[in-house]
C-alpha cells in the first residue's frame, strides 16, 4: 500500500528523501492493506507533513464489486526482464477479466524521471542524513589535517 502523501505519519522514520519517503504496509491482500492503513492513518502532530484529515474507513467500505479505470505505462516496463514483462502483461489481462477498463498512458521518458529523482533524493538525502555524518555532532576531533584523519 502506497498512501496518500501526508495520510500516515512519519515521526520515527529516519528520513532519505522526504519529498518520496512514506511509510505503508506490505500485506497478502486488499483486506489486509486496508485494515492496517485505517489503524495508521490519521493525524500527527510530530510530524509537520501529516494531514488533519477526518480517520479512514477503508475497510468498512471496501466494494469488491466496484470497477476502476486503470492507466497503465507500457513505455515504463520497456527495459525490464521478460519475466517482468510477462507478468505485467498477465496482470493487465487479469484486470481486464476482473472487468476493469485499462486504459495506456504515456508520460515523460523514464529515463528523465530516473536523472529527476536522483537529482531531488541525492540533494535531500545530504541534508536529512548530514546529522549523523559526526562532523557536525559527536566528538570533534581536532587539529585534523584531512578527512582520513578525521574519521580514524
Amino acid at each position: 500500500l502506497k498512501p496518500t502523501y501526508g495520510r500516515v505519519s512519519r515521526y520515527g522514520l529516519i528520513a532519505y528523501c522526504s519529498s518520496f519517503d512514506q511509510i505503508g504496509p506490505i500485506t497478502q491482500n486488499v483486506e489486509d492493506a486496508s485494515i492496517l492503513f485505517d489503524a495508521i492513518s490519521g493525524y500527527d502532530s510530530k510530524d509537520s507533513t501529516s494531514a488533519n484529515l477526518k480517520p479512514t474507513q477503508t475497510f468498512k467500505n471496501l466494494n469488491r464489486d466496484k470497477r476502476f479505470k486503470i492507466a497503465i505505462l507500457r513505455d515504463h516496463i520497456k527495459d525490464a526482464s521478460n519475466e517482468v514483462q510477462l507478468a505485467y502483461e498477465n496482470t493487465i489481462k487479469a484486470l481486464k477479466e476482473m472487468g476493469h477498463e485499462v486504459v495506456e498512458k504515456k508520460m515523460l521518458d523514464s529515463h528523465y524521471q530516473i536523472s529527476i529523482y536522483y537529482i531531488i533524493s541525492m540533494a535531500e538525502a545530504s541534508s536529512n542524513l548530514a546529522r549523523f555524518d559526526g562532523v557536525r555532532y559527536g566528538r570533534r576531533a581536532e587539529n585534523v589535517k584531512d578527512l582520513k584523519e578525521l574519521y580514524l
